[in-house]
């Protein structure tokens, strides 16, 4: 049975998913994936931080700059903002990137500075935003940031087919200025490079300035996806 990625990621649930004749596992499969998105913040029986390869700190296993650290994702912008997944989880470890972020903390601190940068401070528009970490999330198969990004995506500009194309790397349908970041996001994927004509079409629609926090953007969440894959995160 396939299920649309919109179910988990958007909270919406669509009944078509259930069809006649498919097995009640599937139905259960279904439902569970609801309600989880339905109600992200209740206590779930898995962590989105603990694997076999790795065990997020909580704050008692923390000293100096592990405790500032903490303390700055969980107390500074990403931790009073609105709230579109749990980031402290009940036993006080963080989830997703943030807790393996608390394994060498200086770095840790640089990279969600550079993390906090991207989403509040940047000048890319929230929508473009938002569409490329999504891109990349699929690209990377990063379960979490497409999790947590389809809910951020929603607040801001971009409805559930789009998410859903995003996801799963159909950029057809975009506007040109935000089609021509997803066709660099693709080439970087690919290449490692971005070719001469996507270049000039970037410049087209774009500065230089903006053009550089959209590379940076991309990188920053590939790091995370690599991290998360590593550790076996999700």
């Amino acid at each position: 049975m396939k299920i649309r990625p919109s179910l988990f990621i958007g909270g919406r649930f669509d009944r078509r998913v259930i069809r006649k004749g498919e097995s009640c596992v599937d139905e259960i499969y279904a439902i569970l994936s609801y309600l989880l998105a339905r109600y992200p913040q209740r206590k779930r029986w898995w962590s989105m931080t603990n694997s076999s390869r790795f065990k997020s700190p909580t704050i008692g296993d923390l000293d100096g700059d592990g405790v500032a650290l903490y303390e700055t994702i969980t107390k500074g912008r990403r931790g009073t903002s609105k709230q579109y997944f749990q980031l402290v989880l009940d036993d006080s470890s963080l989830s997703g990137p943030f807790g393996a972020m608390l394994l060498a903390p200086k770095i840790g601190m640089s990279l969600q500075q550079l993390g906090t940068v991207l989403r509040f401070e940047g000048t890319l528009t929230p929508r473009h935003r938002e569409a490329i970490i999504l891109f990349v999330a699929g690209k990377s198969g990063s379960k979490f940031e497409a999790m947590a990004h389809g809910r951020i995506a929603v607040d801001c500009g971009l409805n559930q087919a789009e998410i859903d194309s995003l996801i799963g790397g159909d950029v057809s349908g975009f506007e040109p200025s935000l089609a021509v970041f997803l066709k660099m996001a693709t080439e970087l994927f690919e290449d490692n490079s971005i070719s001469d004509e996507c270049f000039a079409e970037l410049e087209v629609h774009h500065d230089q300035n903006t053009i550089f926090e959209a590379v940076v953007l991309v990188g920053y969440y590939r790091l995370l996806a690599d991290v998360m894959a590593t550790f076996q995160i999700e």
